[in-house]
């Protein structure tokens, strides 16, 4: 069997794809996806990940203003220590914080050190778009946290959603995005009923599909299950022998 697929929505720097490709899994229900590569550096995922942190500020019951501090940016484990005591001993309730190479904005509802109020709609629609804007060096790292209190709970959820993800395990994906033949097979796929019968298509289309562990799983199944009966005689002779 050819390379290992890793069952995540980013896809490999080596592999050349456009951002936004259309990408097919093949699992007990197939479905296709667009694949974004999340860089920050990446317009059209920058401009989605920013609108996914408004939506999460609009979200919260901020008033009509808000407190805002700024604070230079992290370069050294000590400034990183020390920001977090700054967090944790003089901000009261929750807070935001937005990075860039530039910056770090604090935002918070209660008034802390060196804060000034301002409308929680510029902040949200203006302040917050210009900083993920700016120059930001580490492509993957996060540059939109928040809190504690809030952080819980989004883990809750994204502990629950892997749950939910191992009960429909994908056998596979088409190695080609954008690809007419990917839809049409995956239309074959869905066709499919049981493990038997998915392993022998996968085994047809072993040079077109990059395969997960759940799909190398079933085709060791269905070897096994494929492999002719030992005879009596055989076993026989063998345990006299």
């Amino acid at each position: 069997m050819r390379g290992v697929a890793k069952e995540r929505g980013v896809i490999s720097e080596k592999q050349p794809f456009k951002c936004g490709a259309q990408g097919y899994i093949f699992a007990p229900k197939s479905y296709s996806r667009s694949f974004f590569c999340k860089k920050w550096t990446c317009e059209k995922c920058r401009n989605r990940r920013i609108k996914s942190y408004e939506n999460i500020l609009k979200a919260t019951d901020l008033a009509v203003t808000s407190y805002v501090s700024q604070r230079p940016p992290v370069t050294t484990n000590e400034e990183k220590k020390a920001l977090d005591n700054f967090l944790s001993q003089q901000i009261k309730g929750q807070y935001w914080t937005v990075r860039s190479d530039e910056r770090i904005v604090i935002i918070t509802k209660c008034k802390h050190p060196n804060a000034v109020r301002l409308q929680s709609k510029y902040i949200i629609e203006t302040l917050v778009v210009d900083i993920l804007n700016e120059p930001w060096k580490q492509s993957f790292a996060q540059r939109f946290t928040q809190s504690h209190e809030r952080n819980e709970k989004r883990n809750k959820k994204q502990v629950q959603a892997k749950v939910n993800k191992k009960t429909n395990t994908a056998f596979a994906k088409w190695k080609r995005h954008d690809d007419p033949n990917g839809e049409t097979a995956l239309e074959q796929f869905e066709k499919l009923k049981t493990d038997y019968e998915r392993a022998a298509w996968l085994e047809g289309h072993v040079d077109e599909v990059a395969l997960y562990d759940r799909g190398r799983e079933i085709i060791g199944q269905y070897h096994a299950e494929a492999a002719p009966p030992r005879s009596a005689a055989g076993i026989l002779y063998q345990c006299t022998v």
